[in-house]
């Protein structure tokens, strides 16, 4: 989810960037489910690597094609509300028609960048291992269709969208919940991605229009990106004296703003950026959104409830965030 999540914040940039630029528009909910199925299929078949995967794809199309239709067929067995199996089914009919559109380019742009930088901070530690697929990316990365995206956002030069996405990537190694010891860590990136996809649920079983239900997933894959700053810092620390949750609160803003939004300086998207990052739950939209935030933490709560030895306090942080959901 980490990979997955990333990709999408590359994305979604690489987007605003372009779009302001030539006024060439993305469907950002397009985007979404390109990360959403993405990660589906490294659920199903998370054995093999990336670099695999593509050799696969390049050597025996036909092979991989029936990988990605035994996925599509696996997630089309759930038990879903009729709309969104509606919306999975007709999503999935678009990826088995092995069509090449803008949507499609600008995904896999992401997930060369965050492989990219995978592969590069790995290689600090393993040069002999990553520097071959180090190499591989930046050719890659190179490719004709590509060449907008690389235009705003290149990996071998010194930008401030690379600057404001290498700040985000921060978030694969900030976990949630880190006093306790977990069973199964968490990463901040990869709670954004479970709340944004709790949230496209919610949001069509209301009934939501896509460019509501887009909305909600921004907030959802913004919300906590100012931890890639703070840190995750718990409830009951900011409980612990009068007046520092709202204090934190405040160093938080200006941190994002000095460390952060600096690099977004000048655009014309840097409001709404600075709104989905600093105040995302402000309307009724954002309160939607915040349930999805609380059942993300509920879930959590519960798969360590039941498989952890500490289960105990796990119980206690669930039926906190339970409350929290009958007020929301």
């Amino acid at each position: 989810m980490d990979h997955g999540a990333f990709s999408l914040h590359v994305a979604y940039l690489v987007a605003d960037l372009v779009e302001e630029k030539t006024g060439r528009k993305f469907d950002k909910l397009d985007l979404f489910k390109r990360a959403l199925f993405s990660v589906f299929f490294s659920c199903a078949y998370s054995d093999i690597s990336s670099d695999v995967k593509a050799r696969v794809k390049q050597l025996r199309p036909d092979i991989y094609a029936q990988l990605c239709h035994k996925m599509h067929k696996g997630v089309l067995s759930w038990k879903l509300p009729k709309n969104i199996q509606a919306d999975l089914e007709a999503f999935t009919v678009k990826l088995n028609s092995q069509t090449r559109d803008a949507e499609a380019d600008l995904f896999s742009y992401g997930k060369l960048v965050s492989a990219y930088y995978e592969a590069l901070f790995n290689a600090r530690v393993y040069p002999e291992v990553y520097t071959g697929p180090i190499e591989v990316i930046r050719q890659r990365l190179k490719e004709p269709r590509f060449a907008d995206f690389r235009a705003v956002l290149d990996v071998e030069k010194d930008m401030k969208s690379v600057r404001f996405i290498l700040s985000v990537r921060r978030l694969e190694s900030a976990f949630r919940w880190n006093r306790l010891k977990r069973s199964y860590p968490v990463s901040v990136m990869s709670h954004l991605f479970i709340v944004a996809t709790l949230s496209y649920f919610l949001f069509k079983i209301e009934g939501k229009s896509d460019e509501d239900v887009t909305e909600a997933i921004l907030r959802s894959m913004y919300h906590d990106v100012p931890e890639a700053i703070t840190g995750d810092i718990v409830t009951p620390t900011k409980k612990a004296a009068v007046g520092l949750e709202e204090l934190i609160t405040e160093i938080e803003e200006e941190f994002v703003l000095e460390s952060m939004l600096v690099h977004l300086e000048g655009h014309s998207f840097e409001p709404v950026y600075a709104q989905r990052l600093l105040t995302p739950w402000g309307d009724d939209l954002g309160k939607l959104v915040k349930q999805a935030d609380h059942l993300c933490a509920f879930l959590e709560a519960r798969i360590e409830e039941i498989d952890n030895p500490t289960g105990e306090q796990f119980k206690r942080s669930r039926e906190y965030v339970a409350l929290k959901i009958r007020e929301g």
